[in-house]
């Protein structure tokens, strides 16, 4: 473990960085089934964990963070209802698509 200081908006921990020991796929996948029918996907994936020193919730445990990517996403099983052709796509953006009139 080694120790950094980590800054926040508001202020500066003193925090040690904990060992990540990864336990199966290098990121977490969870997906979300909306009310629409589509699923939303979203993969995390952790850099880095830390704990601070000399900071503890209402508890008495230690306070953990971490430090991650934005998550990656996608959308599937989207309904076609919601959806639109390319084509209007490309007349909304002022272009046109190979293949349509």
């Amino acid at each position: 473990m080694s120790r950094a200081v980590y800054r926040t908006k508001d202020n500066e921990k003193l925090v040690e960085v904990v060992d990540l020991q990864v336990v199966g796929p290098d990121s977490k996948t969870v997906e979300f089934e909306l009310s629409d029918g589509a699923k939303f996907v979203v993969r995390f994936t952790a850099r880095r964990i830390w704990r601070a020193i000399k900071e503890y919730n209402a508890l008495g445990e230690p306070v953990y963070g971490m430090e991650a990517p934005p998550p990656d996403f996608s959308v599937r099983n989207i309904p076609s209802e919601y959806c639109i052709s390319p084509e209007t796509v490309a007349i909304k953006k002022g272009g046109k698509v190979e293949g349509y009139a």
